[in-house]
């Protein structure tokens, strides 16, 4: 896949903090502003990281964000896949949460890459990766940010991402603390859900703010198709044409569950699973979907 390269788009990188808003400044040119939507496309790719979750994004001026890194340092490769090989740099990675099948990749992504920006929930783990993490990301000297619920992080002139959970001075542990958030370009969107349960799904269902923003076309299912999560009611909230289930083969932890399989079939919407098809690629150029 044919990728802008940043260097052509990116003049100059600030970043400016405006209550809960997050504006990541790029000096974009004019001259491709002037262009608007039509610029360039956003992609979404689900990389298959066997038995975890990892989620690469380009926007449409070239911004490059990483969600996750599976659990081991293979993401490097599937990053590799969506990438020009001399690129070597993110300019944000999202850590939903210190569970290792989420970050463990993310150490050697650190070492490869050079990233200028951070986000991830407060959390009470303690565990020898996400140690990893916090000690390679102050080295890497990148901006280190906390996310909560209300925040929008402007990405580029076209494209938002807003964080529904958890909520601002919220202490999780494992899966309760993961990040929710909503990808938005144009017309188009997709809710992206880390291991959140239902019982998170419930708070952002009773939330005014965040309920107005999942109706998306796009559904990363909730913790690898886990009957945890992806409750009748969130789905019908969503509605989405595509559900994403990022999970390995034959994993000991019977992901995804047939319950939920069914419940995803039931509401007409098309599943695709990174177990049985590998990356799972979208473009959107802000009024529809399309699967590169």
């Amino acid at each position: 896949m044919k990728m802008p390269s940043k260097a052509v788009l990116i003049t100059s990188i600030e970043l400016l903090l405006i209550g809960n808003v997050v504006l990541f400044y790029f000096g974009i040119p004019a001259q491709l502003i002037d262009q608007g939507p039509e610029r360039g496309m956003l992609t979404l790719a689900f990389l298959d990281v066997g038995q975890g979750d990892a989620l690469f994004i380009q926007t449409p001026f070239g911004r490059q964000v990483l969600i996750d890194g599976g659990p081991e340092s293979t993401v490097t490769q599937s990053l590799s896949e969506q990438m020009p090989w001399m690129d070597k740099s993110l300019d944000l990675i999202i850590a939903t949460h210190a569970d290792a099948d989420h970050i463990g990749g993310l150490p050697q992504v650190l070492m490869d890459y050079k990233i200028d920006t951070t986000l991830q929930p407060v959390t009470e783990a303690t565990t020898a990766v996400y140690a990893a993490w916090n000690i390679l990301k102050r080295e890497e000297g990148s901006i280190n940010l906390i996310a909560y619920a209300g925040q929008e992080f402007i990405l580029d002139a076209s494209t938002t991402l807003e964080i529904l959970a958890p909520a601002k001075g919220e202490v999780g542990k494992g899966n309760d603390s993961s990040i929710v958030a909503v990808i938005r370009y144009g017309k188009t969107c997709a809710v992206l859900t880390g291991d959140a349960d239902v019982e998170r799904e419930s708070q952002i269902l009773l939330s005014d703010y965040s309920r107005d923003k999942i109706d998306c076309e796009i559904l990363k299912v909730g913790h690898h198709g886990s009957d945890t999560s992806t409750s009748e009611q969130f789905l019908l909230a969503v509605s989405p044409e595509y559900s994403i289930i990022s999970s390995g083969k034959n994993n000991t932890y019977g992901h995804p569950k047939a319950s939920i399989l069914n419940r995803l079939q039931s509401s007409g919407t098309q599943i695709l699973r990174t177990d049985r098809e590998g990356s799972i690629v979208f473009e959107s150029d802000g009024s529809n979907w399309v699967r590169d």
